[in-house]
């Protein structure tokens, strides 16, 4: 009778250990988990906390992943491991460190995600991205859970910058009115910086660093952003920052006007240059520096490197008045609708021409992350070598079909 209750007694035990969930496990990179005193930059970066090991690797991308003391920067075709000594991992969540490296571009090879979350039932999970996320936090938990959601306060300028001083850099809604809005990296990064001073307090300052449109989206143009100085705004904050003094918006989007200045619009007004004139207008910029104002330059493709190999859909190539010429201008990482460019088609690129000095000294003109667009696509049957291409017209449209592929004379796919 004494074995038997001893063995009732032990499956008891046991049965109860089985039902314990353990805690939840919170990676939190803004608390400098590695103790770090600089950025760590290498390949793979390893982080442990309770049990729960992250291993991120560069995978298909050509940089190292960056430990910051604020944030892990994981690049977009890169690796993203979680593997768990307590257990199967039921749900994950992950938090942002900016809406321009959003989660919600994290992709699984396992399990269910649906931005920010992840669910599923495993010990290891890999995890990859189909653009870069910059992340704050990752939590784990042994047991199906859903967050509730919360909605991010909105504040004035003046408390905004308060919650910088007081180390509260969370996710917020942030009003203010705009003074100054800054274009300068529209042509390469999509986004705009813009200040803004506090509605009851003109002496308090922010600015809004790299900020998106409505809805996150990207800007072409200084004609895509839905204010102007004088307005009164209301933005979502990715996060708050204090960068070498300055109190900041790290990363954000436009929500909406709340009161509207009566300022009209600036129109954009770009020039249209050829090549050469192009060149000159380069050659006689500072090294590395930029024009202030785009130019529309129109020319011939005369060479062209792989279609969306380092971003997706942009285009690399050279540009020239003439066909069969050796290109001295070059389009960077410029964006261009599918099947991009090849030899000898007509197109047009706007953006802010540069005078970049490589580290031997030679010098490139060229238009840096700017728009591309074909005018004549004149050799889009050559696009693919040895493949018949059937043209035919439909609604007045010029298509060419390959290998199942449809494309209209302009390069767009459908």
């Amino acid at each position: 009778m004494k074995k038997l209750f001893t063995f009732v007694a032990a499956t008891m035990v046991s049965l109860a250990a089985m039902a314990e969930v353990h805690a939840p496990v919170v990676i939190d990179f803004t608390k400098n988990p590695l103790g770090l005193t600089e950025q760590l930059q290498k390949d793979p970066i390893v982080v442990t906390v309770d049990g729960v090991t992250v291993t991120l690797e560069k995978g298909g991308n050509n940089n190292d992943p960056i430990l910051t003391l604020d944030w892990l920067k994981w690049y977009k075709s890169s690796n993203l491991t979680l593997t768990s000594d307590n257990g199967n991992m039921k749900t994950v969540i992950f938090e942002e460190a900016t809406s321009g490296a959003s989660t919600e571009n994290i992709t699984c090879e396992t399990g269910t995600y649906v931005n920010p979350k992840w669910s599923g039932d495993a010990a290891s999970i890999k995890f990859g991205n189909t653009a870069k996320v910059f992340l704050k936090k990752i939590t784990v938990y042994y047991e199906d859970f859903t967050p509730e959601e919360v909605v991010p306060d909105t504040i004035g300028v003046s408390e905004a910058r308060k919650r910088i001083d007081a180390g509260n850099l969370d996710k917020c809604y942030v009003k203010g009115i705009v003074f100054k809005i800054d274009d300068q990296y529209i042509s390469q990064y999509q986004n705009v910086n813009c200040w803004m001073i506090d509605i009851n307090n003109p002496l308090d300052t922010l600015e809004g660093y790299k900020m998106k449109g409505a809805d996150n989206a990207a800007y072409s143009s200084i004609e895509d952003v839905e204010y102007v100085a004088g307005d009164t705004v209301l933005f979502y904050a990715s996060a708050l920052k204090n960068y070498n003094g300055i109190y900041e918006i790290d990363g954000g989007y436009f929500v909406e006007v709340l009161g509207a200045s009566g300022n009209e619009r600036p129109v954009e007004e770009i020039e249209t240059v050829n090549v050469a004139k192009a060149i000159e207008i380069g050659k006689a910029l500072a090294d590395g520096a930029y024009t202030d104002v785009k130019y529309r330059v129109e020319g011939y493709i005369v060479k062209a490197y792989g279609f969306g190999e380092k971003y997706e859909n942009t285009q690399t190539a050279y540009m020239a008045d003439e066909k069969g010429v050796r290109g001295e201008f070059m389009a960077y990482n410029c964006k261009v609708e599918a099947p991009g460019v090849v030899e000898n088609d007509f197109v047009a690129l706007t953006g802010k021409i540069q005078k970049y000095v490589k580290d031997d000294g030679s010098v490139t003109i060229e238009i840096t992350g700017g728009q591309m667009e074909v005018i004549r696509h004149e050799a889009l049957e050559n696009v693919v070598a040895g493949e018949k291409a059937q043209k035919f017209i439909k609604d007045g449209q010029l298509y060419i079909e390959r290998a199942g592929v449809i494309y209209t004379v302009l390069g767009t796919k459908e």
